[in-house]
């Protein structure tokens, strides 16, 4: 009885804070006074980066840097991840009163930086001809060494990630359920309202694992056949993840998660990866190279 009560009080508490969170970006926007209170003590740099997630980082960055004589960074460069309000993956638009503080925002940088050039376009077209493309960078120092496989009874497979309503995987997991060969996925995940039900279906073919470090993640998957990949949606954003599955060399399995190739999961299952998505280079994303792009932007000011 005493569980019950407790859970109906924790889930009364998340009903009231939902809304703070929609429509004030609470927590996050706590984040805005302390980022500007901490900036006011700092003078004389030759460059700032502020980073977002969350963008709250940027607007503190931007109220410590209103006035000229803070003098707090000759160059300021704002490096944006996923879009904010642009953001095509996101199930619930934010309020329209976040669009003027991204317009507010967007005027502050000397420099704004997206992974990807598909991302311009989710900005808004004031701040656009500031906007240069650095990818995210990677240490390439501190890769796991991937074991072989020595013996292989059964296809082995894995996602990691979370899942959403653009990236639902029922659909490829009710394929899975269909096949009656053997093999095994392995999901590290914290979206489990998801798996509901597969567990049961899927018996020991279906190994669900919480999230784990980076380093720990790159060496469990460097064992596995293929990796999965539900794409995105909206076509602005690129997921991180698929340079780390070049880094280990691992064939990623792409798919859209409401139109499954049923061929093309056929073909991976069977060992065939002529299909795999391409990467390209991933020299670029070397984390040396790319805080070189930094500074060459605090030049090109100079």
């Amino acid at each position: 009885m005493i569980i019950i009560e407790i859970k109906v009080f924790v889930s009364s508490i998340v009903n009231i804070i939902k809304p703070f969170s929609y429509l004030f970006l609470w927590p996050h926007i706590k984040i805005t006074p302390l980022v500007r209170h901490a900036l006011q003590k700092e003078h004389g740099y030759d460059l700032l980066i502020s980073i977002a997630v969350p963008y709250t980082t940027h607007w503190g960055v931007a109220l410590a840097m209103k006035k000229k004589k803070n003098n707090i960074a000759y160059t300021w460069i704002a490096d944006c991840g996923d879009p904010f309000i642009g953001n095509k993956e996101k199930q619930i638009p934010f309020p329209f009163y976040f669009r003027w503080i991204e317009n507010w925002f967007c005027k502050k940088p000397d420099y704004i930086t997206v992974p990807v050039k598909e991302a311009v376009d989710a900005y808004p077209q004031a701040c656009r001809s500031k906007i240069q493309i650095i990818p995210q960078g990677f240490d390439f120092s501190n890769l796991p060494v991937i074991p072989k496989r020595k013996t292989k009874l059964c296809p082995v497979f894995a996602y990691a990630g979370k899942f959403n309503d653009k990236r639902d995987p029922r659909q490829f997991l009710d394929y899975l359920v269909e096949r009656d060969d053997k093999f095994v996925f392995v999901v590290y995940t914290k979206s489990g309202k998801y798996l509901e039900g597969y567990a049961e279906k899927l018996g020991n073919k279906l190994l669900v694992k919480d999230y784990i470090p980076r380093e720990q993640l790159l060496f469990e998957l460097s064992a596995v056949d293929f990796v999965i990949n539900f794409e995105n949606t909206g076509g602005v954003q690129v997921p991180s993840k698929l340079i780390d599955y070049a880094l280990i060399k691992k064939p990623v399995l792409s798919l859209k998660a409401h139109e499954i190739n049923k061929k093309l999961i056929n073909e991976f299952l069977n060992g065939d990866y002529s299909h795999r998505k391409e990467i390209g280079d991933v020299s670029q994303y070397d984390i040396r190279t790319i805080a070189n792009k930094f500074l060459d932007l605090a030049e090109k000011k100079n």
